[in-house]
């Protein structure tokens, strides 16, 4: 069983704000809240729905096709028209091209239908569950991306959250391989500075054949997805899932924007002490 790692942070004092005398008692790390359930619950339930109407939608058509010929031929039978078609007769043709659509929209729907995307199991994590924030992180910026970390939680089958500024590591929540360096003394390799430099997000979706994944020494070797997305010239954010190919389209337009909202948190006055 995975064990849950804590790595303590302390308030940093505002401008302004008056110096806390020595009894007070120091600021606590933010915790995840325990509000995501519900909204996990409702994105499955979406998601099921969605798949539900995918699938008959592919049918629509196969049952069009089907209907039609149905309707040509019934028709056939209760006019009195001959069976066997005839090129002069109006009626004939029109039968012709009727059967011709209708078998047309037949096999779209047969080759709909036969189209299946392929899904990836989702494999339990190991290493440990940490929760890390630098003492160099004001409140709000580690409340900021502890609020970041939950909503990709409940949205996306993200596992794991690591986000580097100005070179060093600011915060782990989730998995992280407690047997190497992780927390502060995560490094960030030239990969990420890669990122940084061309300012563009990359999406790994199967982590495990990727050969540059050695470089992520404090991720569990159970990852199977990973997006690393800049927070503008200073940083980037890792985002790991636990299923292959398991961010979409979706998914990682909504990662751009946290790092964007999450790029303006760490860049204001004091967000990073120390700069």
């Amino acid at each position: 069983m995975a064990r849950v790692v804590r790595s303590r942070c302390r308030g940093r004092r505002g401008r302004g704000e008056p110096r806390a005398s020595p009894a007070s008692p120091p600021l606590r790390c933010p915790r995840r809240e325990q509000g995501n359930r519900g909204s996990a619950r409702t994105t499955r339930a979406t998601k099921s729905s969605g798949d539900f109407t995918t699938e008959v939608l592919k049918k629509v058509p196969l049952w069009i096709g089907t209907a039609g010929i149905s309707s040509i031929l019934l028709n056939r039978v209760l006019s009195g028209v001959a069976p066997v078609s005839d090129a002069g007769s109006s009626q004939s043709r029109a039968d012709v091209i009727g059967i011709v659509l209708s078998a047309a929209c037949v096999l779209t729907g047969l080759q709909w239908s036969s189209i299946k995307a392929r899904t990836y199991p989702k494999v339990d994590q190991g290493g440990s569950l940490v929760e890390f924030f630098s003492e160099a992180l004001e409140e709000d910026a580690a409340e900021e991306i502890q609020w970041c970390y939950d909503s990709l939680k409940a949205s996306t089958p993200a596992c794991s959250l690591v986000v580097f500024y100005k070179g060093k590591c600011v915060s782990h929540l989730g998995f992280a391989d407690t047997s190497n360096a992780c927390g502060e003394g995560a490094e960030m390799g030239p990969m990420c500075s890669t990122m940084i430099d061309k300012d563009k997000g990359n999406y790994i979706p199967n982590l495990r054949v990727y050969p540059g994944r050695i470089e992520f020494t404090y991720l569990p070797d159970t990852v199977q997805a990973l997006i690393m997305q800049p927070l503008g010239d200073d940083g980037v954010m890792l985002v790991c899932s636990d299923t292959q190919r398991g961010f979409t389209k979706i998914d990682q337009s909504w990662i751009a924007t946290l790092a964007e909202k999450l790029d303006v948190t760490l860049g204001g006055a004091q967000a990073v002490s120390g700069e």
